[in-house]
């Protein structure tokens, strides 16, 4: 695996350790260095662990945390250098509207926020984030640790 060099993510977690075993299943599952969101949360599932524990691993081996789930982070190569994959243009429902009015806290939503809200109205994780920043609405924190 060829890792960046420039990276320095583990610097974040200056306390933590590495678990060999969660390490080895981040670096099966990367590309070029790189970890989709997808992977640490199939990852987190299988060792009955949280995403945000594996993306501090993914960070201890310096991976880089890409294409995430909400389209927030990760998507250049998808985007020609588009960092995001949102849709500009989408549809806000009243419903959504509102229940996205509700659950912000200081203008802020969680990453699992908007992952439930997702589900809850049977649409896209994407969509919702998508409405947030149509909305001026900021998803803080991220479940895996990347913001």
């Amino acid at each position: 695996m060829s890792k960046n060099t420039n990276a320095h993510y583990a610097l974040k977690h200056i306390e933590q350790s590495i678990f060999p075993e969660i390490a080895e299943a981040l670096e099966r599952k990367a590309v070029e260095g790189r970890i989709s969101c997808a992977a640490v949360h199939a990852i987190a599932a299988s060792f009955h662990i949280t995403p945000l524990e594996v993306g501090t691993q993914a960070d201890l081996i310096e991976l880089r945390l890409t294409r995430c789930i909400l389209g927030l982070f990760g998507h250049e190569r998808q985007n020609k250098g588009n960092r995001k994959n949102l849709d500009d243009q989408v549809s806000i429902s009243l419903e959504l509207k509102d229940t996205l009015i509700q659950q912000a806290k200081d203008n802020k939503i969680s990453c699992i926020d908007c992952w439930n809200i997702a589900k809850r109205l049977g649409l896209k994780p994407s969509h919702v984030s998508s409405a947030c920043e149509k909305m001026s609405i900021k998803i803080k924190p991220c479940q895996i640790g990347a913001f």
